[in-house]
């Protein structure tokens, strides 16, 4: 979607006449634009391909929209964007601004205790009514380009317990595919969190929601927070922070926590979608971050 097109859609939803539409950056999925009017309003538009966006080799369900917009529209603007329309998978969507992401925020000096509310939030989220719809096509793509493939990239690390570990990974993205009992955003890392101040703060990004475990969003969180510890973005101890915040854990859900937090940080590096950037020495750091997890979460 070209910056125009985006124009054309807009007009032909709202009535109005846009005057310019700018791609928004920071997401892999979807093509994301904000697009202005004469007046100063502006209004984001979200298109879902049937692809990753930033990776169109890899297909994935544009019927993601969807479920964002159904999803958008059970949080009613309570911490997300309020939702103005949506048709062929496209929404148009409250543009919150340009608050920071929390990555950004929290590098600022930002006040930390933001991470406590968001992890209470997120309890109240995953201890509230499970949504009525599963997701299992996300679901299934994360199997197929996180966990299963995870006994490869350590292997190729040669780890001597490469196999029971990528077994370990591939069967949390088995039960994770049948789904669970809780509301479960995910896509919880830090681009998907604009803080304004440490006591207000929106959530984006809702097109992987899915009746599932909530160990995928707390692991999924901690380990961005590990991984910019880890590269010197952030300090240390506010992925312990924002877990202690959360609250309490079953044994299962804390193992699973560090299952999906070291598949993400293989992901990021060594997997999937590496992180841009990364020096040699930190790349190291992050896998080692993500073995000792795996190892830890496979004696629980």
């Amino acid at each position: 979607m070209t910056p125009a097109e985006a124009m054309a859609v807009v007009q032909s939803r709202t009535g109005r006449d846009p005057v310019r539409a700018v791609p928004l950056e920071g997401g892999l999925l979807n093509h994301v634009f904000r697009v202005a009017f004469a007046d100063g309003d502006t209004v984001v538009l979200k298109h879902a391909p049937p692809y990753v966006a930033r990776l169109p080799h890899v297909p994935l369900d544009p019927a993601r929209s969807g479920i964002e917009a159904r999803a958008l529209r059970l949080q009613d603007g309570r911490r997300a964007p309020r939702l103005v329309d949506a048709f062929e998978h496209t929404l148009l969507i409250e543009d919150i601004g340009t608050a920071a992401d929390l990555t950004t925020w929290l590098a600022r000096g930002g006040d930390p205790s933001v991470l406590d509310r968001l992890a209470a939030w997120l309890r109240a989220l995953h201890d509230g009514p499970a949504p009525p719809w599963s997701n299992p096509s996300v679901q299934q793509t994360r199997l197929e380009l996180q966990y299963r493939p995870a006994v490869g990239w350590l292997g190729a690390l040669g780890l001597p317990d490469a196999a029971a570990l990528g077994a370990a990974l591939s069967a949390l993205g088995d039960r994770f595919l049948r789904g669970g009992p809780h509301f479960v955003m995910g896509d919880l890392w830090p681009p998907s969190v604009r803080v304004r101040s440490a006591t207000d703060f929106v959530v984006l990004d809702w097109e992987l929601a899915t009746r599932g475990h909530r160990a995928q969003d707390v692991g999924h969180l901690m380990a961005h927070l590990e991984l910019e510890a880890v590269v010197g973005a952030l300090p240390r101890g506010l992925s312990d922070r924002f877990l202690a915040a959360y609250g309490a854990l079953s044994t299962v859900e804390e193992r699973d926590v560090g299952l999906h937090a070291a598949a993400e940080l293989l992901a990021r590096t060594v997997g999937a979608f590496p992180r841009a950037g990364l020096s040699p020495a930190a790349r190291h750091a992050v896998v080692e971050r993500a073995v000792q997890r795996l190892r830890a979460a496979t004696t629980l």
